[in-house]
């Protein structure tokens, strides 16, 4: 189980075993139930990074800040570093690997794609995962998509609506779709922690 785990966050193209392709199948179902808790009924903010915790089977910072309903395919494969604010409707099919570092704002709506399939029409059961990255900082706005292998570069941010297909840097606006260059901005790396409860 732990190999084809480590190839997904590797990245490049997976062939499942029947065998393998029945563990992570096991893994969605249980992270399904895990879903339906969070996004059934009303959670306080702990309560929430609890059952976040039991998708990651990593402990996640107080922190955080987490507004459901959020839905994971997987769930075992997004890693979230320290005050971090999600808002509703984050979308993450997080196989290949979503790796949120600290102080990032995420708008409602915004989807997080790590998996994509083969091109040819017979090998389009195979996967391709490749991991995304967002970096100390970075802001994703609403109706945001970012598809596989992107990283959001440090205190970048992502305008409403776009579609991110190639790496964003470091403290730059884009926007659109094909999310494109608009500016530079001035950053300070002085983070206020969000104290949001």
């Amino acid at each position: 189980m732990l190999e084809i785990l480590q190839r997904a966050l590797t990245g490049g193209e997976l062939n499942f075993t029947p065998n393998e392709y029945q563990q992570v199948t096991d893994i969605m179902d249980q992270n399904s139930k895990l879903m339906f808790e969070l996004n059934g009924q009303y959670h306080p903010n702990d309560e929430v990074l609890a059952l976040v915790s039991q998708m990651t089977r990593r402990k996640i910072n107080s922190s955080n800040r987490i507004l459901p309903p959020m839905n994971t395919d997987f769930g075992r494969h997004l890693y979230l570093g320290n005050d971090n604010f999600i808002n509703r409707n984050l979308t993450m099919i997080d196989f290949g690997g979503i790796y949120l570092e600290n102080h990032v704002f995420i708008g409602p709506n915004v989807t997080l794609l790590t998996v994509n399939h083969d091109e040819r029409p017979n090998q389009r059961q195979n996967l391709r995962t490749s991991a995304i990255h967002v970096e100390d900082g970075a802001w994703l706005g609403a109706n945001v998509t970012v598809l596989p292998g992107v990283t959001i570069g440090k205190n970048a941010i992502v305008g409403a609506g776009s579609l991110v297909t190639k790496d964003v840097k470091a403290s730059t606006i884009v926007v659109g779709s094909p999310a494109r260059y608009v500016k530079t901005i001035k950053a300070n790396d002085k983070y206020t922690r969000l104290n949001i409860q």
